[in-house]
């Protein structure tokens, strides 16, 4: 798996957007050059954890993009699976960032099961130069809260703590990890 410091690859991507058959497209990390990403991946579509983090991203959206941050998920599904998924289910139908076919990317970046080939449970960050920033993966039955992920990056660029990382002595208690002076993100 690629890690911070790591540079994200190259992509060639089709995605879709909501429900609208009209939102098929290509996407390209030229369509991000100097802007903060959120990449957040997903092991299937149709199944019954996945559309509530993909709801709830949609929904923490404008935090995100309160920081100047975009958001795009994805799994090894194509974009075709990707539409029927938000055409078929509620909380989807109105979904206002991208979900990606990764077949190919999910592989560059690591992230694929080896027995069950699908993507891992991961969230990729990375800054306007395109290097990660952070890099989480787990195992997909894994569930994360989005409500973390919206800290990186910051306003102002500086770095900001999450709603369970408030304490003085600088220690996570939700992750139990040692942290910079400055706080978790």
């Amino acid at each position: 798996m690629l890690t911070v410091g790591d540079k994200f690859p190259e992509y060639s991507v089709k995605c879709n957007v909501g429900s609208d058959p009209e939102s098929l497209k290509g996407l390209t990390n030229a369509d991000y050059d100097g802007k903060w990403v959120c990449y957040f991946f997903y092991p299937k579509d149709f199944t019954f954890i996945c559309p509530t983090e993909i709801a709830e991203f949609n929904t923490q959206l404008a935090e995100f993009n309160d920081r100047d941050c975009e958001v795009v998920g994805g799994s090894t599904d194509n974009e075709y699976c990707h539409l029927a998924w938000c055409q078929s289910h509620d909380d989807l139908k109105d979904l206002a960032y991208p979900l990606i076919g990764a077949q190919r990317l999910a592989h560059d970046l690591g992230i694929v099961d080896p027995n069950a080939v699908v993507c891992l449970r991961a969230l990729l960050r990375h800054v306007r130069s395109g290097q990660h920033r952070a890099a989480h993966a787990g195992q997909a039955a894994a569930v994360r809260g989005v409500e973390g992920c919206v800290g990186v990056p910051p306003r102002g660029g500086n770095l900001a703590p999450t709603p369970q990382c408030r304490a003085r002595d600088g220690v996570c208690r939700a992750r139990r990890l040692r942290l910079p002076s400055q706080g978790c993100g």
